[in-house]
């Protein structure tokens, strides 16, 4: 099938005065047709898998969702170290469920985002609650030094993601002698800082200017637990998309602090 472009673009070369530059005219015409389908092809196929993606990952959250509430059920019958065995699994599926679909999401993120304000402590919160099995298990806490009158303007569940991966972080590469994990936030004129503080392994000086490349790993990813190397970087693009700074200062066996820069009207 030939894709015919409009009047004005696909005669945008002037009438050949000749034969021979009238068969490049038109071998010109051709290719820039053939071209054009290829265009549409690619997009109709991108389009596809995008909406697989997403029919996918959906699909994939009811079983994990299913085995999670079977395990709280029967919890008092199991023995301890399978069930944090299992919760440990099934915490590491929904976080890699969930990075693909914010993944294939960011594509379309004009449509796909709701600015409005919101209290940070109360996000900050949420995010909290939802690894409370995983700080409970790790022996690391949450310790906020928060104001709950303090609000930002962003879109909250993008924000949340974007929260999952640093305290996510902070937990997984804990040390046995970790306590806390610090959240607090600083304000100065026009711009707010939210800053989630660990104690942990930290990050080595070599890695640090690469943690945002995507799929970069680096000696902690490669050393402790398996990593995708997808999720600080979807971070950034994320934070880019909402108009706030993304920074992570570290040093290797003290700890590392992850800072969000949030710009208040």
């Amino acid at each position: 099938m030939i894709i015919h472009r409009d009047e004005g673009y696909s005669n945008w070369l002037p009438d050949p005065p000749n034969r021979l530059l009238e068969n490049l005219k038109r071998q010109h015409d051709l290719q820039s047709n053939q071209y054009a389908e290829e265009i549409e092809q690619l997009k109709l196929q991108k389009q596809m898998e995008f909406h697989f993606i997403q029919q996918w990952v959906h699909q994939m959250k009811t079983p994990v969702s299913v085995m999670h509430l079977t395990l709280q059920k029967e919890k008092l019958q199991l023995p301890h170290h399978f069930l944090h065995s299992m919760e440990e699994e099934l915490e590491r599926m929904q976080q890699g469920l969930d990075l693909a679909l914010y993944q294939s999401r960011l594509q379309k993120f004009d449509r796909d985002f709701h600015v409005q304000q919101v209290a940070i402590r109360n996000v900050v919160k949420e995010v909290i609650q939802d690894f409370k099995s995983s700080f409970i298990r790790n022996q690391v806490f949450p310790e906020l030094a928060m104001d709950e009158h303090e609000k930002i303007t962003t879109d909250p569940k993008w924000l949340r993601f974007v929260l999952n991966q640093a305290v996510s972080n902070a937990i997984k590469y804990s040390k046995p002698d970790s306590k806390y994990i610090y959240f607090s936030t600083t304000k100065k004129k026009k711009l707010l800082s939210l800053e989630i503080k660990d104690t942990g392994y930290g990050i080595p000086r070599e890695d640090l200017t690469r943690v945002f490349d995507p799929f970069f790993t680096g000696r902690n990813g490669r050393k402790f637990r398996e990593s995708t190397g997808m999720g600080l970087y979807l971070s950034k693009e994320i934070c880019q998309e909402l108009g706030h700074d993304l920074f992570i200062s570290s040093e290797e066996g003290a700890g590392t602090t992850v800072t969000i820069h949030f710009h208040l009207s």
